[in-house]
């Protein structure tokens, strides 16, 4: 190869070590972090997924089909490159009201932000939690009923040491 063919196929990988295109096929549904993308006019070959986890700590993000993001390909070939996910853009917006808050939110609408003082979630359904013991410290206040596994607690009464009623309060 002459010097200036391979100045042309460095330029050309150097320009490729980094490119944006779109997921086109994901195994995210078999619990893959496995993705093909659409880079420039081609489809990658399946490309891992990069995500904040590591042996003690994993979170799960499943890359989906028409996701934007970022291709990184040592050497300038992007069938052996790896996926940074996620590029805010028109269909893919910032979440909404978080501002500098940090913020998590779910297609569904299930929304948890993070502010210096607080934890707020919301979410269109219910909130589980399942452990066998809930500690709590402070004030707990509920603007709803009560329940537990024999019944309804709102307006219940209990009756004393001395066999009294109590009032409801």
């Amino acid at each position: 190869m002459d010097v200036y063919a391979e100045l042309s196929d460095l330029k050309r990988r150097l320009g490729a070590m980094v490119s944006f295109g779109t997921v086109v096929e994901s195994r995210a549904a078999g619990g893959k972090a496995l993705v093909r993308v659409a880079v420039y006019e081609r489809v990658t070959d399946w490309l891992p997924v990069a995500s904040l986890s590591n042996s003690f700590f994993r979170l799960w993000v499943p890359p989906l089909v028409g996701m934007q993001v970022t291709v990184i390909s040592p050497g300038g070939d992007a069938d052996y490159g790896i996926v940074i996910p996620a590029i805010f853009n028109t269909s893919c917006k910032e979440p909404v009201g978080a501002g500098a808050d940090n913020a998590i939110l779910e297609a569904g609408g299930n929304r948890v932000v993070f502010d210096s003082n607080n934890i707020n979630i919301t979410a269109p359904g219910s909130v589980s939690i399942d452990t066998p013991t809930v500690f709590m410290s402070g004030d707990l206040v509920v603007s709803g009923d009560i329940r537990d596994s024999r019944g309804d607690l709102t307006g219940h009464t209990h009756t004393t040491t001395d066999g009294a009623t109590a009032k409801e309060r």
